[in-house]
């Protein structure tokens, strides 16, 4: 408690300037007085939430003033919260960025002596794969690109190490570093391989060769299906037909009887035999289709066929569904 309260003190006592250093940016242009104000309001928003321990939202209003106004002052404040929020590399590299920019005041022995206390809190992490140009990043956040001219600072901690290049896989690792660590972590990426399809035309020729066989194969069974369906339903027909057949026979032969009972009655056997005659013919067509995908896919695996040796002249049967029963076809 009496660290923090002692951190909270030196906040208030850092003022904020109405100007912009010319030291931290010769060629930024100064800000405007409305500018200016809005930062005072700002920076004093987050003193007064830095003293109720959100330092969450008193480091967005020190980014906020210290963007609308820049001054390296602003700096020691965005530092010190970093602090308390346990980041460590960003409070390191604060008041580095402080000095840099022009911080020669009083409070340079301080701040020195706070870059030296955190270079023993952060770790030094060098990365090295065996491709150049690859996507570093410490836990999923890109930090530069292979090869790294000087270690990466990192918090201590479990940290996940990445490389990601394009035309290669990612490779991660896992690596806990401790305060003032030096580690460095070698990671081998992997060239992708893409699917493609084969080059000679022997490939080319046998890809196409299974995609025309595959096809008329599911046609085949589709319009098998299709056949026996048809077939059932020219068979229930038919036999509805006999039975209105009959039905107007006996009409006929009754006496006395009416010619609307026997209209009626020749009516619904014309009807379920001109039904009958026609899922018949359907059937039929089906059926011929049928045999012609049987013939075009030739029943045969293509991976089996391009494996097994042939053997010329061998005989070959194969049985076909029709209309009515089955068909042996085959060479000899």
């Amino acid at each position: 408690m009496k660290a923090r309260m002692g951190w909270v003190a030196l906040l208030t006592l850092v003022p904020l300037v109405t100007s912009l250093d010319a030291r931290a940016a010769p060629e930024a242009t100064p800000p405007d007085g409305a500018s200016v104000e809005e930062a005072r309001q700002r920076f004093q928003k987050g003193v007064q939430l830095f003293h109720e321990w959100s330092f969450e939202a008193a480091l967005a209003e020190f980014r906020k003033a210290y963007q609308l106004a820049p001054s390296y002052r602003v700096l020691y404040n965005i530092a010190q919260v970093h602090y308390e929020l346990h980041s460590y590399v960003d409070a390191l590299k604060a008041f580095r960025q402080y000095l840099s920019e022009g911080g020669v005041d009083d409070r340079r022995m301080q701040v020195e002596g706070e870059i030296r206390k955190l270079e023993g809190r952060v770790g030094f992490l060098e990365v090295i794969a065996n491709v150049d140009g690859g996507q570093v990043s410490i836990d999923d956040v890109p930090v530069g690109l292979l090869p790294m001219k000087a270690p990466i600072l990192v918090n201590p901690g479990v940290r996940r190490v990445s490389v990601n290049k394009p035309g290669f896989g990612t490779t991660a690792r896992n690596v806990t570093i401790a305060g003032g660590d030096h580690a460095q972590v070698s990671l081998e990426l992997n060239e992708a391989v893409a699917t493609r399809a084969p080059s000679d035309e022997t490939g080319k020729t046998a890809g196409k060769g299974d995609r025309r066989t595959e096809r008329p194969r599911t046609a085949m069974w589709i319009s098998l299906a299709a056949t026996g369906a048809l077939g059932i339903g020219a068979g229930v027909f038919a036999l509805l037909a006999q039975d209105a057949k009959r039905d107007f026979e006996h009409q006929l032969s009754m006496f006395p009887t009416s010619k609307r009972e026997v209209d009626a009655a020749r009516s619904t056997l014309v009807q379920n035999a001109a039904i009958t005659d026609g899922l018949a013919a359907a059937a039929v067509v089906s059926g011929g289709l049928t045999l012609f995908f049987a013939l075009s896919s030739g029943g045969k695996d293509p991976a089996r066929a391009s494996s097994a040796p042939s053997h010329a002249g061998a005989p070959t049967v194969r049985i076909a569904p029709t209309l009515g029963g089955v068909v042996a076809v085959g060479s000899f």
